[in-house]
């Protein structure tokens, strides 16, 4: 099985971001998500993690700090059933939580992940599994 890094097509890559926020500019992100929805991917919106305010540093969820999945979980009531390839949605989506995190839905993209977490030993966990493969 072949392994490839994936990039964001069309779009210059995003070395600097504006002081304060954590996500890349809008009509940057708008350009990615449309590259993304035409190769294929259903993508949809969650939460982002605040960066101002009384809560920066946290979900931007109703329930802050105390969110069990801070800037991972959904923002639409179907969370990854509501996943799209439509632009005129994702742009709807873009408009109302600019700072959003984007999520795709890997099952209807016909995607595989592979999640690789060192502090857990993902990095060695990976060299031993591309080693047999």
């Amino acid at each position: 099985m072949a392994f490839r890094a994936l990039s964001m097509p069309d779009c210059e890559p995003v070395t600097r971001l504006r002081p304060g926020r954590m996500s890349a500019p809008p009509d940057l992100t708008r350009r990615a998500l449309l590259a993304y929805a035409r190769r294929g991917w259903h993508l949809f919106p969650c939460y982002e993690i605040a960066t101002t305010g009384p809560h920066d540093g946290s979900c931007s969820c109703h329930r802050h700090a105390d969110c069990g999945s801070p800037g991972k979980h959904p923002r639409t009531q179907h969370g990854f059933k509501s996943a799209t390839r439509d632009p005129a949605t994702l742009a709807k989506w873009l408009d109302i939580w600019p700072d959003t995190n984007w999520a795709i839905a890997c099952g209807a993209s016909q995607l595989a992940v592979v999640d690789v977490d060192p502090r857990n030993g993902g990095d060695a966990t990976l060299r031993a599994l591309t080693a047999q493969h």
